[in-house]
């Protein structure tokens, strides 16, 4: 569900940068309970939308014709510097790390964009998987959003 909050997403394999950015509106169903009458975004939502902005990254930089994806396998680290009050636009950048035959390593971090305070920096693992023909209508759905992203620039 995180996925639907991401607005936009360029990246640049040269650099082995992504950047991407977010809007979660305060009125969100699932964050009537995070802190009331002072709502805060979670840290896992953090950590789930620097997943959502590093799974392209380390796609386009395996290169043409592997079709393989990144998955998010592990958080390696994270940390959350600051509170992240809501609503909120985020400013998230994926720098790819490490790109093994398994597995990739991302340094995340995620900013509010109106003040660009540090809310979150990570470490995050993903294995690389084929996909199996059963995910098929998935895969079809993640191409379609992250096209998508990419017609709007960050």
């Amino acid at each position: 569900m995180m996925f639907e909050l991401v607005e936009s997403l360029a990246v640049s394999v040269q650099q082995r940068l992504a950047v991407g950015m977010a809007s979660v509106p305060g009125d969100h169903p699932m964050l009537a309970d995070h802190f009331p009458g002072a709502i805060h975004l979670p840290g896992s939502w953090s950590v789930e939308l620097a997943a959502q902005i590093a799974g392209p990254l380390i796609e386009e930089c395996l290169g043409p014709g592997d079709e393989r994806w990144a998955l998010l396998a592990m958080v390696g680290a994270a940390t959350f510097p600051a509170p992240c009050p809501v609503p909120v636009r985020l400013r998230i950048t994926a720098q790819l790390d490490r790109l093994e035959a398994a597995h990739a390593v991302v340094h995340t971090q995620v900013r509010r964009n109106d003040d660009d305070v540090v809310t979150m920096r990570g470490r995050l693992v993903f294995t690389l998987r084929h996909a199996r023909p059963e995910w098929g209508r998935a895969v079809s759905a993640r191409r379609e959003r992250v096209s998508r992203w990419k017609q709007r620039p960050p």
